[in-house]
């Protein structure tokens, strides 16, 4: 928490030169959008594989809390951070594949073509497996016909560069069902 120290001037007129014998704190607020960036910034030191973790990341509550506070981010409307939650996900250990699959759920079901377009930044077939997978298993089953109607409507459009990661995408939740 920040403090700074509050002008008298008006104060004074109104109670009396009392209140600026000391000094008064108010909480300085932090400027739009850099709270966010410290959060991110020790979710990427965290988030990277375990050989090379440092010894402080190594609490799985904490990144629990880690992951949760870029998922806030996101639903602040950075939607950014998707790629940085994807890239956490393929270098995290099993425990934390329940957080991170019930947040991509809710993307793929809200918004399917943002979580296939970060999805297909990743280069590697298992890495994309991976993901489907923790995503798939985290579906409510009361959704899943829904999100399969979508996905099979853009497997089906050829032109649209999407169709092959919806095609994946498609096959990974039959199999994991």
């Amino acid at each position: 928490m920040q403090f700074k120290i509050v002008s008298c001037g008006m104060l004074a007129a109104m109670f009396g030169n009392f209140l600026c014998a000391s000094p008064i704190l108010a909480e300085k607020k932090s400027p739009a959008g850099t709270s966010g960036s410290g959060a991110l910034a020790e979710y990427k030191r965290c988030s990277v594989p375990s050989a090379t973790l440092p010894k402080d990341c190594d609490d799985t509550r904490k990144q629990i809390v880690r992951i949760n506070s870029v998922v806030k981010l996101y639903q602040k409307g950075n939607k950014a951070v998707l790629a940085d939650l994807i890239s956490g996900a393929i270098d995290s250990d099993s425990y934390l594949g329940e957080t991170y699959g019930a947040f991509f759920a809710g993307v793929a079901i809200k918004s399917p073509a943002d979580f296939l377009q970060a999805v297909s930044l990743k280069k590697k077939t298992e890495d994309r497996e991976t993901l489907y997978r923790i995503t798939a298993l985290s579906f409510p089953d009361s959704q899943v016909s829904k999100l399969n109607r979508s996905l099979q409507k853009m497997a089906t459009q050829k032109t649209d560069k999407l169709s092959t990661f919806a095609q994946e995408f498609l096959t990974e939740i039959k199999n994991s069902r």
